[in-house]
């Protein structure tokens, strides 16, 4: 089944193809706005299918190296459990819970609006 991720990621660029280069030009312009929306929703969602399958390993990999006795917990699992504790303040001084955050953050972005962190750095 994860062989038809990466079909998936391909569909989604096709169509966004479509709608920016062939379905925007026939809108209405009150509608160009909505069109745009969809199409960059389509891009998200494509950067999203070819990496969140690593970048939710390497996130686990890193709570877990906060949670060592929580070697079966899911993703979810683990997040919520350090969620909690930030929400506690147990990492507030901790450099290794920030720049793990930092990291997924980081990770999170470059899907998102992948230009920002270019921009940002320069």
């Amino acid at each position: 089944m994860e062989r038809d991720k990466p079909a998936a990621a391909d569909l989604l660029k096709t169509a966004r193809s479509l709608m920016r280069e062939e379905l925007l030009a026939h809108l209405p312009a009150e509608q160009k706005l909505n069109g745009l929306m969809i199409a960059n929703a389509m891009a998200i969602a494509a950067r999203e299918l070819e990496v969140v399958r690593d970048m939710e390993e390497e996130v686990g990999g890193s709570l877990r190296a906060f949670y060592p006795e929580m070697k079966t917990a899911t993703l979810s699992e683990l997040c919520n459990r350090f969620a909690g504790d930030i929400r506690k303040g147990h990492f507030d001084d901790d450099e290794n819970a920030y720049n793990a955050l930092l990291a997924n953050s980081r990770k999170r972005i470059a899907i998102s609006n992948p230009g920002y962190l270019a921009a940002s750095e320069s």
